[in-house]
Formats: C-alpha cells, sequence, structure tokens
C-alpha cells in the first residue's frame, strides 16, 4: 500500500523502517548493563610494558620530532667516538689525566 498507517523513517542504514511506540534506538551499538564497554585501542600506561610504553610516546605527533633529533645526536655521537684511534688517545690531554690518572701535567 502507498499509504500506511505506521510512518516510514529512515534509519541509520539509510533503509527506510516503521516507526513504533519503543523509544527510538541510536546508531551507535549499545551497552547494556552487566556487559563492559568496549576499547578495543586504550591502554592506561601504567599497565603497558616499558617498550610498549616507549613506542606508543614516541609516535606522538609532539614527541616524534624530539625523538628522531635524539636518534640523530646519539649516531653522531657513536661516530665520533668510534673514529678515535689510539694515537689520538696518546696525544688527548683529558685521555692522560683522568683515564690514565697521570698528573704531572698540573
Amino acid at each position: 500500500p502507498r499509504h500506511s498507517t505506521a510512518a516510514q523513517v529512515r534509519s541509520c542504514s539509510g533503509a527506510p523502517r516503521e516507526t513504533s511506540s519503543r523509544p527510538s534506538e541510536p546508531c551507535s551499538p549499545r551497552v547494556r548493563r552487566g556487559q563492559p564497554a568496549v576499547r578495543a585501542t586504550m591502554t592506561h600506561w601504567h599497565k603497558m610494558g616499558f617498550q610498549a610504553f616507549v613506542a606508543k610516546e614516541i609516535m606522538r605527533k609532539d614527541t616524534l620530532p624530539f625523538a628522531i633529533g635524539m636518534g640523530f645526536v646519539a649516531l653522531m655521537g657513536l661516530k665520533l667516538n668510534a673514529g678515535i684511534t689510539e694515537e689520538d688517545r696518546k696525544d688527548s690531554a683529558y685521555y692522560k689525566q683522568f683515564i690514565l690518572g697521570d698528573k704531572s701535567g698540573h
């Protein structure tokens, strides 16, 4: 029939449905009493392991540039330290005084 006694409205999916005396249900899934709410991606930081916490914090948009810069500086420091030869160490006043314990220069 073209005209029905019950009014037709569109549901969230766009398909027409009959109205009833029940209150309308929201488009999102309902949480019923006794059933926990589903939060698939939320984890409290104090319940995470150290590596998962660090990975999550590094990937934040505010922290990522700092982490990239810190990694770059660490790699440059390792490169500089790896380039020091024994001859460079013997010529270094710092190495003689603090590492070898030679205080004769002062």
